[in-house]
């Protein structure tokens, strides 16, 4: 009798326990599917976020001119106001920085990318996103130093040649005469080592040749060194025309703006080309049809 009595006691109280956590597994199981639902609506407005860019204008190979701050949407607002410590996966991280950095929030973006950047060192865009904070600030050194740093994490050529022709249009706003030696540097690092030429590559770098040449009349150097860069200027102008014969190419259209600029440029500085106004063998082939 004490055995059965035992065994009967020991079935209900292992009935109720089972039950109990078969209850508990199941509410929990409720509860994190219900999370996980509100959850999805809130990652896929971030991974939307990232994928928008937070400059007017993310195609710089087709401008030169000073990136301007996308505009806020009321998205961004509400993707802000998520607490950053609700958010880990580094996707997610950057859309959320994305929205704080079209609100302005520069250094809360920037904090935040660099996390992102933690846990995905080799992304390409993370670092481009970073530059993109720094030159809306006006740091294009900070800018410049970030995309340099990317390249030494870049896994393929394509990655490093995005990175250095980002790089090249970002030095050009450097002070003389550290920007275009710097230009010049990663054009040459784009060309020689990477092997990467596209048309704005030959564009950036005659622009470069340009604010050189500038530097160097002012600077009273020798004509031999004049003779030099403009010589670099000419052929990359050249090799330009050669790639895009069309002058309704884009960059084709660049090219004669910062070679013929009108008031309004002049006025922002885009004229790295005037220098060369009065010469010839630019006229022919910049203006040339």
């Amino acid at each position: 009798m004490p055995f059965f009595m035992g065994l009967i006691v020991t079935g209900v109280l292992g009935g109720f326990l089972f039950s109990y956590l078969e209850t508990r597994v199941r509410l929990t199981l409720i509860f994190i599917s219900a999370e996980n639902t509100f959850g999805a609506e809130e990652q896929g407005a971030l991974l939307e976020s990232g994928r928008r860019s937070i400059t007017e204008s993310d195609d710089a190979r087709e401008q030169r001119a000073q990136p301007q701050l996308s505009p806020a949407t009321e998205a961004d607002r509400k993707l802000a106001a998520i607490s950053r410590s609700e958010i880990t996966d580094p996707k997610e991280l950057v859309g959320w920085a994305s929205a704080q950095a079209r609100l302005g929030n520069f250094a809360v973006a920037e904090a935040a990318l660099r996390d992102a950047l933690q846990g995905d060192p080799g992304n390409v865009e993370i670092y481009m996103r970073i530059a993109d904070v720094r030159r809306l600030q006006r740091n294009y050194a900070g800018a410049v130093a970030i995309i340099q740093e990317g390249v030494g994490k870049a896994g393929s050529a394509q990655a490093k040649a995005q990175l250095l022709h980002r790089a090249i249009l970002t030095a050009l706003y450097l002070p003389r005469p550290d920007g275009f030696q710097q230009a010049i540097e990663l054009s040459d690092t784009l060309l020689n080592e990477v092997k990467i030429a596209e048309p704005s590559v030959y564009l950036w770098r005659a622009a470069a040749f340009g604010q050189n040449y500038s530097w160097l009349k002012r600077q009273k150097s020798p004509q031999v060194e004049l003779d030099e860069v403009r010589e670099k200027a000419l052929e990359s102008v050249r090799r330009l025309v050669q790639m895009l014969p069309s002058p309704l190419a884009a960059e084709r259209v660049l090219l004669r703006a910062l070679f013929d600029p009108s008031p309004a440029e002049l006025k922002a500085g885009e004229d790295d080309l005037r220098v060369f106004a009065e010469d010839k063998e630019f006229s022919d082939l910049i203006m040339g049809q």
